[in-house]
């Protein structure tokens, strides 16, 4: 009995079983393998991105010039297109969060076991549909049935970031109240 004991404790000082430090040995090594492609990536990218950047006339970050049509004068710079995918993120946060916390806590503390179940089914199902079909149904079904609301807000609201149009149609759908309304179902 000693003896079986002894044993099992010097493999657990070594680092567990065989298996489990196999496992370990493959899980490490796939992780870094993983990180290392895709550091490798981003470097190709970099590499690849100098010329671009190099031959650009204005500022890449602060620049709101983007003119590609002239290869000897390039001005492209992502400044308005940074600021709208971080006013699009905070709108769809914020509408996605209450929303989120209230049917996680209606799921778990109040609804009968009949209805929770199917209802978290269908939760997790919103998660198995591609970002690319969201993003259809935003331009293709949601903009069009938003452009009224989307103009009413704009004639009255236009002031502020969220409803004005810009430099986008709103019956084109492209706005960030549409946006935040599509990433927040995403976010769910």
């Amino acid at each position: 009995m000693s003896a079986k004991t002894s044993e099992q404790s010097v493999l657990m000082d070594r680092g567990g079983r065989w298996g489990d430090r196999i496992f370990r040995s493959i899980a490490v090594g796939s992780g870094a393998l993983i990180i290392a492609a895709i550091a490798l990536m981003g470097l190709f990218l970099l590499i690849r991105a100098i010329p671009s950047l190099r031959a650009n006339e204005a500022n890449f970050i602060t620049s709101t010039e983007f003119n590609t049509t002239d290869p000897d004068n390039l001005r492209f710079g992502i400044a308005e297109l940074f600021q709208v995918t971080v006013l699009s993120s905070v709108f769809a946060l914020i509408i996605a969060v209450p929303i989120a916390v209230g049917i996680a806590a209606f799921l778990t503390n109040y609804a009968p076991r009949g209805l929770a179940r199917p209802f978290a089914v269908l939760v997790d199902l919103l998660a198995a549909v591609p970002s690319i079909v969201f993003g259809l149904w935003g331009i293709f079904v949601l903009a069009p049935w938003l452009e009224p609301v989307s103009r009413f807000l704009n004639d009255n609201l236009g002031w502020f970031f969220l409803f004005a149009d810009g430099n986008v149609s709103l019956s084109g759908g492209g706005t960030i109240f549409t946006a935040g309304i599509v990433l927040a179902v995403m976010i769910l």
